[in-house]
């Protein structure tokens, strides 16, 4: 991100005008706008949007840039009391009707809600998160940093086609497993919640 490179951050400089001010206390939340790139601006499939918040449980708030392109969206946030990076990763696609089948009779087997069986959930260790709906699937990943880590394009663009290839070894595992296998791989913590054994995408 060329434009951090030269940039400081000055509480002086927060434009009044530009700050939202949320219920009647004073200065309950602070929102500004720092950088906007709109689709294609940058170049091919990307978006950006770049902002600092600051509300009544921080001193002196957050810088959170937000990154979308072709194959997910990024979202990274420094909260600068904490001296703390946080990525977020969202990835998504189409969802095949045998893996809704496959994973409605492995649910059924575990115990699950068959009435809610249209979205299951699958844990990897908590982290990464695939939900598998009727039409798509989304995963969601995160990960801890210290101090001021914002991830490059090329970064973000890595993790997220590591993600996508997650997803379809995870796919890949399922289709060529039997229900009596995959028992012994999952279980099922919470309404339609599987939990899969770590190791089982190694």
């Amino acid at each position: 991100m060329s434009w951090f490179k030269s940039w400081k951050f000055n509480f002086n400089n927060l434009d009044p005008d530009a700050m939202r001010l949320i219920n009647e206390k004073e200065e309950t939340y602070i929102h500004q706008t720092l950088a906007k790139k709109r689709r294609g601006e940058s170049f091919k499939g990307h978006a950006q949007d770049v902002w600092y918040t600051k509300n009544e449980n921080n001193e002196k708030g957050a810088i959170t840039s937000y990154n979308h392109y072709f194959s997910g969206s990024v979202g990274q946030t420094y909260s600068i009391d904490n001296h703390k990076t946080t990525r977020h990763y969202h990835a998504t696609g189409r969802t095949p009707k045998w893996l809704n089948q496959k994973l409605n009779k492995l649910g059924s087997e575990l115990g699950g809600n068959l009435s809610l069986a249209y979205a299951w959930t699958m844990l990897i260790e908590d982290n990464p998160k695939i939900s598998i709906y009727g039409d798509d699937w989304n995963l969601t990943y995160s990960t801890s940093h210290d101090g001021f880590n914002f991830a490059n394009h090329r970064e973000n663009i890595n993790e997220l086609k590591q993600l996508q290839l997650l997803y379809r070894r995870l796919r890949n595992n399922i289709k060529n497993n039997d229900i009596a296998s995959l028992i012994k791989e999952c279980t099922l913590c919470g309404e339609n919640v599987l939990k899969l054994n770590k190791d089982y995408l190694l």
